[in-house]
């Protein structure tokens, strides 16, 4: 079973020490500190400025707040992503939550059921591997975790530092129904709207058509609402191959058609 950077410190291996727990939290104690905050460019990477100097994505999975059966992870990143939270507050700085692990897949292994997996099978989203979200008990636990983040987050001392939530990173549409994954972003903007209509929801595209998202919210969270779509660059051979110019206009091609897509929206 393979873990990604998100997770790193976090999982544990069933010949793992008993004090790991202890020694892998000294990672966050030592160098998650205040400082890097009074010079954002500097922000640990499990906490990245996006489209602004103002506003801080982090990421974070579902076992930070509660743990599926057999799970391996350590818990604790919780307590220092409400550090950050208060010193992003402290320092004029926004902050941006995002859902980027959930279980999805699993399997028996006597009377126990064992999640491996995640929504999409990427490193990044803590496994790599199955991508069966949607399967036995895997969307309770996502909903369960999704809350917790939204019931905390949209609440003091955290509402208006914390802006937006991502109800979950990149379910992945080649593999999933697109009806598993409207449920689940129809469910997030429910209880975000229930509990802080301030609040931003971000539903990121499932590397599927923009328009496939413009019915899952109502009209009346459209204006509340953002897309966030990811166009990955080098990653295939074929975009390694191409000529600059080549790259160039496929980036200006992929451009017009968000753009399109925004004017479409607001007619």
């Amino acid at each position: 079973m393979d873990i990604g950077p998100l997770s790193i410190g976090e999982f544990i291996y069933p010949t793992t020490p008993p004090n790991v727990s202890e020694k892998s939290l000294f990672y966050f104690k030592v160098w998650r500190t205040f400082k890097p905050w009074l010079q954002p460019e500097s922000i640990p990477f499990e906490f990245q400025l996006v489209r602004s100097p103002l506003v801080v994505f982090t990421v974070l999975g579902y076992w930070s707040f509660l743990l599926a059966p057999g799970d391996p992870y350590i818990q604790g990143f919780e307590q220092y992503l409400d550090q950050a939270i208060i010193w992003a507050q402290q320092t004029g700085l926004k902050v941006w939550i995002d859902l980027h692990g959930v279980p999805g897949g699993f399997k028996l292994s006597g009377e126990l059921t064992f999640y491996i997996g995640s929504q999409n099978g990427f490193d990044n989203s803590g496994r790599r591997g199955a991508i069966n979200w949607g399967t036995g008990q895997t969307i309770n636990y996502s909903q369960q975790a999704l809350k917790i983040i939204v019931d905390k987050y949209s609440a003091a001392p955290y509402a208006g530092t914390v802006v937006a939530i991502e109800i979950v990173n990149e379910p992945n549409g080649d593999y999933l129904s697109q009806s598993l994954i409207k449920n689940f972003y129809a469910y997030g903007i429910s209880i975000i709207r229930s509990e802080n209509n301030n609040m931003l929801f971000v539903m990121q595209d499932a590397f599927l058509p923009l328009d496939t998202w413009a019915s899952v919210p109502s009209s009346s969270d459209i204006g509340n609402g953002v897309i966030d779509t990811h166009h990955y660059e080098g990653i295939t051979l074929f975009s390694l191959r191409v000529t600059l110019l080549q790259f160039l206009a496929l980036i200006s091609i992929c451009g017009i058609k968000y753009q399109m897509f925004v004017v479409l929206d607001r007619i």
